[in-house]
């Protein structure tokens, strides 16, 4: 996920699936968001019922 991540915000759902399964898949690839941006690689926000990602810059990657 994270080569697919890059500088301008993309939506959630348009990055590549994780799984064969829909279902799964997007449990498998939320979770992963929630642990890249916990780890400051990206940056995460909600628009409506849209989820948004986008690379962090590297202040935020180097956080304790």
């Amino acid at each position: 996920l994270q080569a697919h991540i890059g500088w301008n915000e993309r939506r959630f759902d348009d990055l590549p699936p994780l799984d064969n399964n829909p279902r799964l898949d997007r449990i498998w690839r939320f979770i992963a968001i929630i642990f890249m941006a916990h780890a400051g690689r990206i940056r995460i926000r909600q628009q409506g019922q849209t989820i948004l990602v986008v690379k962090s810059d590297e202040t935020d990657a180097e956080r304790p």
